[in-house]
């Protein structure tokens, strides 16, 4: 998995990419351990210690069986869903992207 880290701007409206990251859908590391990963490393999310929202926002097995590979199939897509003060996305493709949700005005 590559990524890239940069803190978004506290006072701006709009959302920043806080992280972006490329996982392997025929890897050993599925989907949604590779989410998890990704949010542990953003400060402020503390996925070691059993946070419940992340498993509030979404099923992360479903997640695992929506994109995982089928041979002779060539699954695209995306779903986005919010933990906490971050979007996140992730695609068929192997996309994992985190944004900070813009502040409401």
């Amino acid at each position: 998995m590559s990524d890239t880290c940069s803190p978004g701007s506290q006072g701006d409206k709009s959302s920043h990419v806080v992280y972006e990251a490329t996982y392997d859908p025929a890897g050993d590391v599925e989907l949604g351990t590779e989410i998890l990963l990704a949010l542990d490393s953003i400060r402020g999310c503390d996925v070691d210690h059993g946070d419940p929202v992340v498993f509030e926002a979404i099923d992360l097995d479903a997640l695992n069986e929506l994109f995982k590979p089928v041979a002779g199939s060539n699954r695209n897509g995306s779903v986005t869903f919010t933990v906490d003060e971050y979007a996140v996305t992730a695609t068929a493709a192997g996309e994992i992207r985190i944004t900070d949700r813009p502040t409401q005005p």
